[in-house]
Parts: structure tokens; C-alpha cells; sequence
């Protein structure tokens, strides 16, 4: 005689959710970097889920420092998390030649950059100017990646995080070209630069006031307005442009009838992996994962291919790819591409 749990829908077959939990541990790193994306978005809508809209400020601020701890639990700790400003030294102007006597090095003026929603920089070799908690004012020589975080992402608020990313590339090149000239010195370790948008804007309709198509198209036409070829060399560049569990906006060089060129790519943000029957699943998120990779990318540290390998279907876009997969060159021949290197 079967006991009352034989008669339970989980054990006539149906996928009940013990069920669903054992299938889904599998082992694999997909699956636990779409945890590590799930686990961030579940925390947001936790709060989100109390307040609602009543106060946009305080849930922007609670994703900053959400993702402000996800990024500090997966770094190195030689490396701290913080929001605030990079200042950057700048040569003096005289209205004549300089004193022969200037210190160039102790008297030099400074300007600050933008304020940034996350710094992410070197605590071991390159002592904060100034902290207060998590807000830091930095010296050009610790940074190593910035991340700009947006609730709504619309083309208002990508306008500005570009422009804003443009002015701060300038004064860093600047910053590495004074140090060069007046210390001897190397130049100044590139950081990268990431923007998270928690979702897209979406008008009265339900439709997106913009696709994964029009950011990297808006990326490629910023960059291609404001830079002159002179400037671009040794520039720092947005690396990737995230929206959560959505897609993925990132750099690219692509070589084609022999052609090189360098752009912005739109893919899927949602990993993939094949199961044991040979069949392509999608497993959740990867746009966590992949922002954590990157900017271990940009650390002084061995390559990690913890959060780099987390999709087993990256060769194959055309199955199954994002509705806005596709690819927007900017700059065109290998002379140019060299300069992004």
C-alpha cells in the first residue's frame, strides 16, 4: 500500500519545486553566475516590493551599495570599493616662462573629476587622499575600473554618463601625459569604465524609450563626435554598458574580407549551457557575472576564469540570440584599431 506522499504531484511526475531544485544543480559556473545575478535583482526588488515608487533616491542608493558589496565579496582584497572623485594634477599656466626653480610636482594645481557612483581601486599601493566611510577622493594612480549605475536607463541618462566618461578619459590622458613629462614615469594604468542600468525607461505603452541598438549606435556617434583621432589613443573607453539580465553593449574588433574594425556590439545578457542531451537552455543572468570579469580584467592580478567562462554558447549568437543582437563599427582599418589597444 503507497503512503500519502507517493500520491503527491512531485512524485506523479509534475516539476514541483524540490524537483526544479535538484535539476537545476548542476555544477556548472552558468548556473552560478545566473545565482549571483538573481541574488543582486532579488535583494532590489525586496525593497522595491515596500516602497514602491514612493521614493526613487533611497532604491538607487540601496542598489549602489548592493552591487558596491557584490563587486567588493568577488576582488581581490588588495583592491576597496568606494563612491566619490578622482583629482587629477594639471600644469600650472604662467603668462610667462616658468620659474626655473618650480616644483612642478608640489605646487601643481588639481581639478576633480565627475562624481562616480563606484570606484573601484588599489588600497595597497596608492593611499586615498581623502575617505569618509565609502566616499573617497582618489589619486589617478589607485583607480582601476568606474561603474556608473542607472535605475531607468533612457537616452537622456546615457547622454550624460558618455559625456561624463569623455571629460574624465581627457583629464586622465592629460594626467598620464603631465606625469610622463615632469616624473619620468610610466603611464597610468588604464581603468575601465562600466555603466549598469537596472532596466530601460518605458513610455505610457510599455515600450522601451530605448533598445540595445540605439546605445551602442548612440555609444559609436558620441565617441565619433567629440574625439579627434589624436585624442583616442591611450584614452580610456567605456568597456560595456550592462542592463540587467537583458543584454550586454560592449567593445569589440571584428575582421571581415579582411578588414579589421573596432565598434560596439549588442548580445544577449542571459547565459546559456548545453545539457547532457545536447540541448541549449538558458540558465539566467550574466550581466553580473560578466561585469565582475571585466573588471578583474582591469586589476593587477592573474586572469581569473571564474566569471569569464560562464557561457557554453558564445560561438553560436545566431541561436537564439537577443532581438537586438547585432554590430555598429567606429573606427575602420588596422592603423586606427591599433590606437584602442
Amino acid at each position: 500500500m503507497k503512503n500519502k506522499s507517493d500520491r503527491t504531484p512531485a512524485n506523479r511526475g509534475a516539476a514541483g519545486p524540490r524537483q526544479k531544485y535538484l535539476k537545476s544543480k548542476s555544477g556548472a559556473l552558468p548556473g552560478f553566475a545566473a545565482l549571483l545575478g538573481e541574488q543582486f535583482g532579488a535583494r532590489v526588488n525586496l525593497l522595491a516590493q515596500l516602497i514602491g515608487t514612493a521614493h526613487y533616491p533611497s532604491l538607487g542608493a540601496y542598489k549602489e551599495r548592493l552591487l558596491m558589496e557584490v563587486i567588493r565579496q568577488y576582488i581581490p582584497k588588495r583592491y576597496s570599493v568606494g563612491t566619490g572623485f578622482t583629482l587629477f594634477p594639471r600644469q600650472p599656466q604662467f603668462t610667462n616662462i616658468p620659474p626655473k626653480d618650480f616644483d612642478f610636482g608640489n605646487t601643481c594645481q588639481h581639478s576633480p573629476s565627475h562624481q562616480c557612483d563606484i570606484l573601484v581601486y588599489d588600497s595597497w599601493s596608492h593611499p586615498v587622499i581623502f575617505q569618509d566611510g565609502d566616499f573617497v577622493v582618489l589619486r589617478p594612480e589607485a583607480l582601476r575600473a568606474i561603474v556608473e549605475v542607472k535605475g531607468s536607463l533612457d537616452h537622456k541618462g546615457l547622454k550624460q554618463t558618455l559625456s561624463d566618461m569623455i571629460t574624465f578619459g581627457q583629464e586622465w590622458k592629460r594626467c598620464s601625459e603631465f606625469y610622463q613629462k615632469h616624473y619620468q614615469t610610466d603611464t597610468l594604468h588604464i581603468p575601465g569604465l562600466f555603466l549598469l542600468a537596472w532596466q530601460t525607461s518605458v513610455d505610457k505603452s510599455g515600450r522601451d524609450r530605448i533598445t540595445g541598438v540605439q546605445v551602442r549606435e548612440m555609444i559609436v556617434n558620441c565617441y565619433s563626435t567629440r574625439l579627434v583621432k589624436e585624442e583616442i589613443e591611450g584614452l580610456p573607453l567605456l568597456r560595456s554598458a550592462y542592463v540587467y539580465n537583458s543584454y550586454i553593449v560592449s567593445q569589440i574588433s571584428v575582421l571581415k574580407d579582411k578588414e579589421i574594425s573596432f565598434g560596439y556590439r549588442t548580445h544577449r545578457g542571459q547565459s546559456k549551457r548545453y545539457t547532457p542531451s545536447g540541448k541549449l537552455q538558458v540558465v539566467g543572468d550574466m550581466t553580473i557575472a560578466d561585469l565582475l570579469a571585466y573588471i578583474q580584467h582591469h586589476l593587477d592580478v592573474p586572469f581569473n576564469r571564474f566569471y569569464s567562462y560562464v557561457d557554453q554558447a558564445s560561438s553560436v549568437p545566431e541561436d537564439g540570440e537577443h532581438p537586438h543582437f547585432g554590430y555598429t563599427p567606429w573606427l575602420q582599418g588596422a592603423e586606427d584599431v591599433r590606437m584602442v589597444r
